[in-house]
């Protein structure tokens, strides 16, 4: 059977009521009256408490809100406080900081403790009254310390202010300055030690003689050095680092006396700096005594840092006398281009143009460039009228020309330069009517010269003629077909003319120089141009036949081309009977045979010769150059380099 639980009790019997329990004890001797009465004064006791609690609550909530400004403007004990630091006169502030408290406690009265019992008032009163004492303590330090900043400042502007009447009125007013400094020290009843008014007067003459010393040391460097032991405040260090500060200055001046002949007036020219340069290198100064004189006294380290300054001097003017003849130059330069252009664009140019027209644009010339300029156009005319124009427009010369003046080696029509493989200089203008034509010289009078000075212009036209020349073999052709090609310059020309305007025509529009110059561009220039101008072999080929001539003489003819026979221009141009043509000495002879020009190798080796043939010359000379046949009898190949070079050179 299951076993029955059993529990043992933890509580004992009692006969105590269940509540709450006090430690009020009730003697049974008394009455109950006696024996409540301990239990009614705790209760007023405790009511007491409570009463003294709320009060000084509302009392302390009160004064906590006159800390800060109320709400009908009433300025708090903070403001009062940072108001009062602010005011730099005690005295004023005290009154202020007063006036403020009892205006704050009067509408405290009005508006915070009406409520409030008379005794908490009369608690609170005193208590804001002690707190705001201790506010006005820390108010007034801080006006004083206002007051001192602001006799510092006001101090620190009179020295300031008298050293600069010290320094304009010179060393007589030295102790003018020094009483004022004093007077105003003692006046400072913020300076109340002896040893920091006595500092302070230190440091503020100080300030003054360095003012006046360093004035002196640029105005009276002589008169400093003679008067430098006037300056009483001033420490030797002091005195030695104004002393250095008037032999420079002296040096400094002595440099521009002994170098004013090498300043510039309108007349200056450089032989006559260097003529004076020299008289200084000498000491001899064109004959002034007086600088003769006291060149001698100086030391020889001043002698030489004044023929240094005088050294830089002189290329310091050297070269803006050339800069200033170099814009004069430049001037006339731009005078010349004009005339030029209105003698160009106003008439017809080179045709009826004569010496009456010259007179008439050009005047009377009033230096050297307008005379030459007047030169070159007249003898140009005089070209003209000789019937000594060629107006052909040799593409490669312009070119060369045109890369010239876009580096900006060529700056205008009238200065002479050389060409490669040219010994002799010429002008733009004197090569008018020898490969420039007309519309070309048009051309650079129009718009490349102007632009000269145009960096924009320089630097995108320098862009268009790299691509231009980069596009040239593709307009030109075979370079076999150079020497018999006489459509070579027109096609380059007006190449050139299509992708300048198309150029120009696309900046106008705003397009970029690089966009009009990308092959990959929608707005590339040179679309279809190179189909235009390209090389025409059927042309060519017209042109081979038109040359054909016959024999006169000794005058051997052109071969006739033939498609049939040659197949191609580059062949006929390698064939045996151009070549014969070309090259003379390249036809075979027989002992036995009169002629054998129209005999061919097969044919003669036909006839059983024997003998190896014999060339007519066993070479060729060409500009004092000899140039022998190789083993075949054609010339070598540095001849054709030679030809082919002295043919772009147009030589």
């Amino acid at each position: 059977m299951p076993k029955i639980p059993t529990f043992t009790a933890q509580a004992r019997p009692t006969a105590q009521a269940a509540g709450v329990v006090s430690n009020i004890k009730v003697n049974v001797n008394q009455s109950l009256a006696a024996a409540l009465r301990p239990l009614g004064k705790a209760a007023e006791d405790y009511y007491v408490k409570e009463k003294k609690l709320e009060a000084d609550n509302k009392a302390t909530l009160a004064l906590s809100d006159l800390y800060v400004n109320q709400n009908d403007g009433t300025k708090g004990l903070y403001t009062l406080q940072s108001e009062t630091e602010a005011n730099g006169n005690p005295g004023d502030a005290s009154i202020f900081f007063d006036d403020g408290v009892n205006k704050l406690w009067s509408y405290a009265q009005s508006n915070k403790i009406g409520d409030l019992d008379n005794f908490t008032k009369k608690a609170l009163e005193k208590k804001f009254y002690a707190t705001a004492g201790i506010f006005k303590t820390k108010a007034l330090s801080g006006s004083r310390n206002t007051q001192f900043q602001e006799t510092k400042k006001i101090t620190d502007d009179f020295v300031m202010k008298d050293a600069l009447a010290l320094k304009l009125n010179g060393i007589n007013y030295l102790d003018v300055y020094k009483n004022n400094v004093l007077l105003r020290i003692e006046q400072d009843t913020t300076l109340e030690d002896s040893g920091v008014k006595k500092k302070q007067a230190e440091l503020y003459l100080k300030f003054g003689e360095n003012t006046l010393g360093s004035s002196l040391a640029v105005s009276q460097p002589e008169f400093l050095k003679a008067n430098i032991s006037k300056l009483t405040s001033l420490s030797i260090e002091d005195k030695q680092k104004l002393l250095n500060a008037a032999d420079g200055q002296i040096l400094e001046n002595n440099k521009q006396i002994f170098t004013s002949s090498l300043n510039l007036n309108e007349d200056s020219t450089t032989s006559q700096l260097v003529n004076d340069y020299q008289e200084i290198v000498d000491g001899t100064f064109n004959g002034n005594v007086d600088l003769i004189k006291q060149w001698q006294t100086l030391s020889k380290a001043d002698k030489a840092a004044i023929i240094d300054f005088a050294r830089t001097k002189r290329r310091t003017n050297t070269s803006e006398i050339n800069n200033r003849q170099t814009a004069f130059l430049n001037e006339d330069k731009q005078k010349s281009v004009n005339k030029y252009q209105k003698l160009f664009n106003d008439s017809d140019f080179l045709e009826t143009i004569d010496l009456l027209k010259i007179n008439e644009v050009f005047g009377n010339p009033t230096n050297a460039y307008e005379l030459d300029a007047k030169n070159q156009i007249t003898e140009l005319s005089t070209k003209v009228g000789k019937e000594e124009f060629n107006n052909v427009n040799e593409y490669y010369k312009n070119f060369k020309i045109q890369k010239k003046i876009l580096s900006g080696e060529v700056k205008d029509h009238i200065t002479k330069f050389t060409l490669p493989g040219e010994t002799e200089a010429k002008s733009i203008t004197e090569r008018v009517g020898e490969g420039i034509s007309k519309a070309e010289f048009g051309f650079y009078l129009n718009y490349l010269l102007p632009n000269t000075n145009n960096p924009d212009f320089m630097n995108n036209n320098n862009k268009l003629f790299k691509i231009i020349e980069t596009l040239q073999p593709s307009i030109e052709g075979e370079s076999s077909l150079k020497y018999i090609d006489t459509t070579t310059d027109n096609r380059l020309n007006n190449f050139q003319s299509q992708m300048i305007l198309r150029f120009n025509e696309g900046l106008q529009k705003g397009i970029n120089a690089d966009e009009l110059l990308d092959k990959t561009s929608k707005n590339y220039i040179g679309k279809g141009l190179i189909q235009i101008y390209k090389s025409n072999k059927d042309a060519i080929t017209q042109i081979i036949a038109e040359k054909s001539a016959e024999i006169s003489g000794d005058k051997i003819e052109i071969p006739p081309y033939s498609k049939e026979k040659y197949g191609s221009v580059e062949n006929y141009l390698i064939s045996k009977e151009y070549l014969d043509y070309k090259f003379p000495g390249r036809i075979e002879l027989r002992e036995d045979l009169l002629d054998t020009s129209d005999i061919t190798k097969e044919e003669f080796d036909a006839l059983g010769g024997k003998e190896e043939p014999k060339f007519l010359e066993e070479g060729i000379s060409y500009k004092d150059s000899y140039y022998e046949y190789d083993k075949q009898g054609n010339p070598p190949k540095r001849f054709l380099e030679r030809l082919q070079k002295d043919r772009e050179n147009n030589k």
